[in-house]
């Protein structure tokens, strides 16, 4: 009997000693801050492509905030759970994310995560169903745009000083309401909106031009500033026609290109470039009776 109360006096001492070791061990893990990790739509872009960012925390189920940060982005700081953002600028550009609740904050950071190139010059090109010639046509911030002037007989346009050898080149001179309706099936004439995308895309005002004009002084006068063509819109100095005042002028100065938006008078809205200077310039000032030059989009 005495043997028995010895072993189940032993027995009840191991099993506290268990209990009290179990206890010890189990302490309660006090909560953590979230961590998340960053997904995007696309990591591999051209300039003017948006992408989308979100996340996925992996510790927590509870609401927490985020506070993003886009190098190189538009917008470039962000408080949406899933912000979408705007790249106008090659590179390669990093992106960080933090997270944060009421048990604190965790900051993720990838540098070159989102990876932009530069659209290379795309030349296509398109026939005309109406008379069979055939254009060149470029591609300048996702839209794709003739790289040869408008040389399309609509019985009303002219020539330079009327000579048919300058179409090849230069292309036919026409009034707004003739350019309205000079470009083939399913192009038209682009947009101030669509001139003014182009003109941010290859650098804004006072570096576009320089980007669109053709180089070197066989199609226009010296200096030619600025001028590399590396968006492949390819113009030449095309001049312009104002019967009965200055007649045909600024052959290889200038080039004068109509857009389909009219202002809140008789005028409407034309892109312009210059030899002496690299500035791709958008005025309002033009009478719909000047003759300018046509570059259709892609409708």
């Amino acid at each position: 009997m005495r043997e028995l109360v010895l072993i189940f006096k032993k027995s009840l001492l191991l099993v506290l000693f268990l209990i009290c070791i179990t206890g010890c061990d189990e302490e309660e893990t006090p909560p953590l801050p979230p961590v998340a990790e960053i997904e995007a739509s696309e990591q591999q872009i051209k300039i003017w492509d948006v992408v989308q960012f979100t996340f996925a925390t992996e510790n927590t189920e509870d609401e927490v905030n985020a506070e993003w940060y886009f190098e190189g982005g538009t917008p470039e700081h962000s408080d949406e759970e899933t912000p979408e953002v705007l790249y106008k600028i090659p590179g390669a550009w990093e992106v960080s994310l933090t997270v944060r609740n009421e048990y604190g904050e965790t900051t993720i950071k990838h540098e070159g995560f989102i990876e932009v190139s530069e659209y290379e010059n795309h030349y296509g090109s398109m026939t005309d169903p109406r008379d069979d010639q055939t254009y060149k046509v470029t591609l300048i911030a996702g839209q794709s745009i003739m790289a040869q002037n408008l040389n399309y007989d609509d019985g009303k346009s002219v020539f330079y000083d009327n000579d048919p050898e300058n179409g090849d080149v230069y292309g036919r001179l026409y009034t707004w309401e003739m350019a309205m309706d000079a470009c083939p099936p399913d192009w038209r004439l682009p947009t101030r909106s669509e001139y003014a995308l182009i003109r941010e895309y290859l650098g804004g005002e006072y570096a576009a031009g320089g980007k669109m004009k053709l180089p070197g002084t066989d199609h226009w006068e010296e200096p030619n500033e600025w001028a590399t063509n590396s968006s492949g819109f390819s113009a030449p100095g095309s001049g312009m026609y104002q019967p009965g005042h200055l007649e045909f002028y600024s052959l290889g100065e200038s080039a004068t290109f109509w857009t389909m938006t009219e202002t809140d008078y008789d005028a409407a809205w034309s892109m312009v470039l210059m030899s002496r200077n690299g500035r791709m310039a958008i005025q309002n000032t033009t009478g719909k009776d000047s003759w300018f030059s046509v570059r259709c989009i892609k409708d």
